[in-house]
């Protein structure tokens, strides 16, 4: 895990009503970082790269798409993959007292404009 990686999952972890976090990479390489035990690493790794397929079939069937959102029973699941492939993933709290939306969204915008991770 790069220093750019560690930089998003630990940003990310500190907003508001983040239980879980991951960032994955082209080449299938994904890095994690849980904050609840009802989100366990190989769990939210399977999560990442099914949305990473998810967004690969998008842009071969020329739909592309840039962000995702899955309801679950305990959370939602954000997913956003920038066009060198790179993608982030957040589980989200469904309580709206725990969760700051706009913060998030901008958090969310900010890693999806960024670019030059190595």
């Amino acid at each position: 895990m790069n220093a750019t990686t560690n930089q998003w999952l630990d940003k990310s972890l500190r907003l508001p009503g983040v239980l879980a976090a991951a960032t994955y990479r082209s080449d299938s390489a994904v890095t994690v970082q849980s904050l609840s035990p009802d989100f366990e690493p190989p769990a939210i790794e399977h999560a990442v790269k099914c949305a990473a397929d998810v967004f690969a079939v998008l842009r071969f069937q020329q739909l592309p798409a840039e962000w995702l959102r899955w309801e679950f029973e305990k959370a939602s699941f954000y997913c956003v993959c920038r066009n060198d492939q790179r993608g982030l993933g957040l589980f989200i709290s469904k309580d709206p007292r725990q969760v700051n939306a706009a913060e998030i969204e901008r958090f969310l915008t900010e890693f999806s404009h960024s670019g030059g991770e190595k």
